[in-house]
């Protein structure tokens, strides 16, 4: 009989930290998901408050469907279209679509992409879009795609 209950008590000792551990797991993927999505909030109120016109700087800029996602192990922004206006200058620009992301262990290691717009090959450009203007050779007669990576600088 002693035995026996002793078995009893080991089985119900396993069991209870089969269930601590679960139910651990399941709080950091909790915590884990509500910080992200409280890291996608902040990011959006960031970038809204960025581009958002400014009477001083005379400088707005517009991120057409803008949209935060790629939960789990990203966050990124993806936009429509791009317009920038700069009425202090006198210069704006559309531009396609805007999808970047960064790692979640490593934020500062940004990867975009952003589509140029369609343009007329005979229109006179009052600047140089320079290498992203016709990469690799290839004609933007409808439209092209630019990408890079940034990086913090490592200047002190």
């Amino acid at each position: 009989m002693a035995a026996s209950s002793r078995s009893g008590s080991s089985q119900s000792g396993t069991g209870k930290k089969f269930w601590l551990l679960g139910g651990g797991v399941l709080l950091a993927i909790a915590l884990y998901t509500g910080g992200w999505f409280y890291a996608a909030s902040a990011l959006k109120t960031t970038v809204l408050k960025a581009i958002a016109p400014r009477d001083q700087a005379g400088v707005s800029g517009e991120c057409s469907d803008i949209e935060f996602r790629g939960y789990p192990f990203r966050i990124g922004l993806f936009c429509s279209k791009i317009d920038v206006d700069d009425n202090v200058n006198g210069v704006s620009a559309t531009f396609g679509a805007l999808r970047s992301a960064a790692q979640v262990y490593a934020p500062g290691n940004i990867v975009w992409e952003l589509d140029l717009a369609g343009r007329n090959p005979h229109q006179q450009w009052p600047f140089d879009l320079g290498p992203m203007d016709e990469p690799a050779g290839k004609s933007c007669n409808r439209s092209c795609r630019a990408s890079t990576t940034a990086r913090p600088s490592s200047r002190t």
